[in-house]
């Protein structure tokens, strides 16, 4: 009986131990909560005096986006910077080096292009905002059949007589009419993919595989069902090289295009003088290559 009585207390005061360590952990856990709120507090003070807004999109990895405004209302300046990084998108090829990557990654783009492309990907999940064209073209098509279809079951439902609305067929006839007299784009039956037809005669047409359309004919279709049929509006919108497979009249046509499908400020890197033709030169910036003239600052 000696042995479990001592047995006994010496659990107790362990017990009594765990307590006391918990109700530390607690206090402890309390102070933490209140230097955070206290640093928050001093920290939107800092922000508010000297104009400055911090992001920590990717607090984790310690790394900040620092931006400087003029406007004195701290919470508008928030607003339109929370807007302006929901509304900015970034278009481009999957050839492109992107600098905000780590070095080590840069790496890879010389010697294993398949890793390099992989790991874009993996921080284009992160990073909702950038879109590259080969990918686009047919996720983009796909979405705006998706949506069609919701809006069609949508307007059934709120039909008496469950009668579907034409929203799918008005797209498919949409694309059509993109496309040119010959071309037919509708979605698989399980919406998973995206069927071209090409019609050789009255009655007779003969299916192509997506990529059997020309470069430039899916990465304009994927645009253009990106930008209209996701609403992208009021937004500014960076496309890099939107030249790539362009046929000359297409260059030349593409930037009133991209303004007919869209209500957004479009900047367009490119190398492409048709397109820059069809611009007034207060609207052109040009910027001298380095490799001519490495002391450039632009």
């Amino acid at each position: 009986m000696g042995e479990l009585s001592g047995l006994v207390e010496k659990k107790s005061k362990d017990i009594e131990k765990l307590e006391e360590g918990k109700q530390t952990l607690i206090l402890q856990q309390e102070e933490i909560k209140q230097y955070i709120k206290s640093t928050n507090s001093r920290l939107l003070i800092y922000q508010k005096e000297l104009k400055i807004l911090c992001c920590n999109y990717i607090a984790a990895q310690n790394k900040w986006m620092i931006c400087k405004t003029n406007i004195d209302n701290f919470e508008i300046s928030y607003k339109v910077f929370a807007y302006a990084s929901k509304n900015i998108y970034l278009v481009t090829p999957p050839t492109q080096m992107f600098l905000f990557l780590d070095r080590e990654i840069k790496k890879l783009m010389d010697g294993n292009f398949a890793d390099y492309y992989n790991k874009v990907n993996a921080i284009r999940k992160k990073i909702a905002n950038i879109y590259i064209y080969n990918q686009l073209s047919i996720i983009a098509i796909k979405h705006a059949f998706k949506q069609a279809r919701e809006q069609d079951f949508k307007t059934a439902l709120e039909n008496d007589n469950l009668e579907y609305g034409t929203e799918l067929k008005g797209l498919a006839e949409d694309f059509h009419q993109f496309l040119g007299n010959d071309k037919y784009i509708k979605p698989s039956p399980d919406m998973n993919s995206i069927i071209v037809e090409r019609k050789i005669s009255e009655n007779e047409f003969i299916e192509l595989e997506p990529e059997e359309l020309s470069h430039g004919e899916l990465k304009k279709l994927g645009l253009y069902a990106w930008i209209k049929y996701n609403n992208i509006n009021d937004s500014i919108i960076l496309i890099d090289e939107i030249e790539n497979g362009f046929h000359p009249d297409w260059q030349y046509n593409i930037v009133n295009e991209l303004v007919s499908w869209g209500d957004n400020q479009y900047l367009l890197a490119t190398h492409s003088f048709y397109l820059c033709e069809v611009l007034t030169p207060a609207h052109v910036k040009e910027i001298e290559p380095k490799m001519l003239n490495p002391n450039s600052e632009e």
